[in-house]
């Protein structure tokens, strides 16, 4: 009958038995001092078993905790009282061990560079370098020289955008105001020379082929269209035709 009654019922049962057996008890101490006048008690009667997981689960639930804690004996609360300040303890520990180690682990990485990754270069693949934000940016306000599209300064630009020069520019346009990059200061950081009559911006055939095929990239991302584009096609097109005109000076008459 009793295994299949719930912890709730057993401990109750248990409840009741304890207060029947201390009355028995003393009344045993009483028969024992007067047999004569007090009648010997009935035997004083077991509990019925609560399991250790059972209480484990009573006393890690606190809502389960505060609905049966009237039917739990004193020493099983002090044993959970116990129980629980030895876990808070623990953590605390353990806390302190983790912010200890975050710690120090923060002052290793401080300390440590990033890993060199050795990279292999595909000499069957040509290199492309990349437009830093302050190009597109300056694109809106500003023609950008061409000579700024060779391989080496655009990896200039990238490696030293944050601390380019600036000056501010005024417009109702919000994409045209604010602080962009200097570009004739940037002229002189890329030594970039050329007379203001000269149409090809100071760049030999070779270049010109590099500067080209960067800015027609360049222009082809700036469109919301992409490749096909009516930017991205006007520029392609047009350095298209003049790409095999090496002799052509009016190859960079591109307004």
């Amino acid at each position: 009958m009793f295994a299949s009654w719930d912890v709730m019922m057993r401990l109750t049962f248990n409840k009741v038995n304890n207060e029947n057996n201390i009355r028995r008890n003393l009344q045993r101490a009483a028969h024992l001092r007067d047999p004569e006048n007090i009648r010997a008690p009935s035997p004083v009667t077991s509990e019925l078993t609560i399991q250790p997981e059972e209480w484990e689960k009573i006393r890690t639930n606190p809502f389960r905790f505060d609905s049966l804690k009237h039917l739990i004996p004193d020493f099983v609360l002090e044993w959970m009282e116990s129980r629980k300040n030895q876990e808070e303890k623990d953590k605390r520990e353990r806390e302190e061990d983790t912010s200890a180690e975050a710690e120090e682990e923060k002052k290793k990485k401080r300390r440590l560079a990033e890993p060199l990754v050795p990279v292999t270069k595909n000499s069957l693949v040509p290199f492309q370098a990349n437009f830093h934000d302050t190009l597109y940016e300056i694109a809106h306000v500003s023609p950008i020289p061409l000579p700024f599209f060779s391989n080496d300064s655009l990896q200039f630009i990238s490696a030293r955008a944050h601390s380019l020069p600036r000056r501010k520019y005024k417009s109702n346009d919000t994409k045209k105001s604010g602080y962009f990059i200097n570009l004739e200061a940037l002229k002189k950081l890329l030594r970039i020379k050329y007379a203001e009559e000269d149409r090809l911006e100071g760049l030999d055939y070779v270049l010109f082929v590099e500067c080209v095929n960067n800015y027609m990239r360049f222009e082809t991302s700036r469109d919301p269209e992409g490749p096909a584009g009516s930017r991205a096609q006007f520029t392609i097109q047009h350095f298209s035709f003049f790409l095999n005109k090496r002799h052509t000076v009016t190859r960079l008459n591109f307004g």
